[in-house]
This record gives C-alpha cells, structure tokens and sequence, in this order.
C-alpha cells in the first residue's frame, strides 16, 4: 500500500500513528469551516450537545467555550481519534465539561431526547446507513432540538472533480444538496435548511425533531 493509499485509509478511520497525526491535522483543516457552521445555529450557554465523528476534539472545545455552563459530548468509532480528541480537551474533561467516548452513530449510548444540539463535521458521508443513522440522530435529540451537518465534499460543489476522486478513493457517500434536504426531511426532521458557501465549497444543513416526536 503507498502512502497516498495509508493517507485516504486513514481520512476515514485513522488507525496508529498516522491515523493520530490525521486527526490532529482534521482540527486545522477542518476549523474554518467548522466556525462558519456554528454561525447558523444558536448554542445557549446551558445546552447539552454531541459531536458525533469528533475527529481531533477541536469541534468539542469550540462548543464548550460556546455553551460554557452546558456538557458536551463527544463520539468517534476510532479509538485513535478518541485519544487525540481526550488529549485535545483533557482539562475539560477532568471538569466534568466533556465526555468523549468509543461508538459509532447507528447505536449511540445515550438515552432519548438528550441533546438540544448535535454536530456532525465531516463524518454523514461514511455512515454505515444515513437514512437509518439520521434516525437515531432524531432518537437522541431533544424536541425542538437542532441537528447541524456541515462538509466540503458534495455533488453541486465547484470542485466536483475532486470530490468525486476522493469518494471513489475513500468509499464516501456523497449527495446533492437537494437530495441532502429530502433525506433530512424524509427521515422526520422539520425546519430544514441547507446553506452553500460556493466559493469555499462548504455546505451546511439545519434541522430540527418535532417538538411533538
């Protein structure tokens, strides 16, 4: 296997040191994007809230710092990126602010209407299931509670091209933008809305459960 194969393996699933070192670089590259994200969603100070696919952690403290008398909690299948991601907020942790542990999306260990917020950075497009996944992903989220998704690898983008090379690289499931909002909305998500910063090829879609679900 090259190095250019070890690299995209480990985009998805960092593994050993290299998977470590790519979830420390996630933090960086990932942070811009991230930040205009959080932009389109409110975070009260006192919200609970998950980061599903938390990568490096970085995601985490920026919630922490947003929601600074909440607990946010973190989630990664990796056990690598759930090291880096301890390590990235280890005095949050040893507060009591932060939780990270080991576990996908399709069966999260938290119980119904837990979360005012969920994030998910980077992370929809290698779920084992999406419409299914989404479905506890509404499990777990409040009523009227938020799910924000937000990426830079989708089929309308102007980098077409190359998201199209890293899917077929990677094993990604990519969607129009269109096709992002249906799924949300055919899963039982209301109020869904998928934003474009074209220029940057980032999108970002809101949601939210159904104060009746």
């Amino acid at each position: 296997m090259g190095i250019f194969d070890v690299f995209m393996k480990n985009v998805r699933m960092p593994q050993g040191f290299i998977g470590r070192l790519m979830a420390r670089g996630m933090n960086k590259t990932h942070h811009m994007r991230t930040n205009w994200g959080l932009q389109q969603v409110t975070i009260q100070e006192d919200y609970t809230i998950l980061d599903i696919g938390c990568g490096g952690g970085r995601t985490i403290r920026k919630l922490a710092d947003k929601a600074s008398n909440g607990k946010i909690y973190g989630i990664d299948i990796s056990n690598d990126s759930v090291e880096v991601a301890k390590n990235h907020n280890r005095k949050l942790i040893s507060n009591g602010k932060v939780d990270i542990r080991l576990s996908g999306v399709s069966d999260m260990p938290f119980m119904a209407d837990t979360f005012d917020l969920i994030t998910a950075v980077e992370t929809h497009y290698y779920w084992p299931n999406l419409e299914t996944d989404l479905g506890e992903v509404l499990r777990v989220l409040k009523p009227s509670g938020v799910f924000l998704v937000v990426g830079g690898e989708y089929f309308d983008s102007r980098f077409y091209d190359r998201n199209i090379s890293w899917a077929d690289t990677i094993g990604m499931r990519l969607h129009t933008l269109e096709e992002f909002k249906k799924i949300l909305t055919g899963v039982g998500f209301v109020n869904v809305d998928v934003l474009e910063d074209y220029k940057n090829g980032w999108f970002c879609a809101t949601a939210e459960k159904n104060i009746e679900k």
